[in-house]
């Protein structure tokens, strides 16, 4: 299955995102925005094959511990930026809700998110979506 355009996934992601906000804990949450973000055609440069890009990032998210080499990439990036407090909510201050990677890691349901990522995929597959 295919996407029905290239901006599919991460439109239908954006909705559960923002439909589903308030019900999820925050590890979940983050890493779908950063999953959204990262397959967003917004947030690319051109790429004339952005669609098999997309294609491939859904394979990759989908697989637990590919997912999870991801996210430790992204933390690592994030903390030598000095905005991993901003984009995953890691740090020692009160508006962050993990101390450190490992509790986010503790906290992070990979089984819902594959869940997730696998409905959204089926609804930017479909030709039902809203475009």
């Amino acid at each position: 299955m295919k996407p029905t355009s290239d901006n599919a996934f991460s439109d239908s992601l954006d909705e559960f995102i923002s439909e589903n906000a308030t019900k999820l804990i925050s590890a979940n949450y983050w890493t779908l925005c950063e999953i959204k973000s990262h397959v967003d055609p917004e947030t690319w440069e051109e790429d004339p094959d952005h669609l098999e890009s997309v294609i491939n990032n859904y394979e990759l998210f989908t697989n637990k511990k590919e997912l999870i080499d991801w996210l430790k990439e992204r933390i690592e990036l994030y903390e030598g930026m000095g905005y991993l407090d901003q984009f995953l909510s890691i740090g020692i201050t009160e508006e962050c809700d993990y101390a450190n990677a490992e509790s986010f890691f503790k906290a992070l349901d990979l089984n819902y998110l594959v869940d997730v990522l696998k409905i959204c995929w089926a609804t930017a597959c479909s030709n039902n979506n809203k475009e």
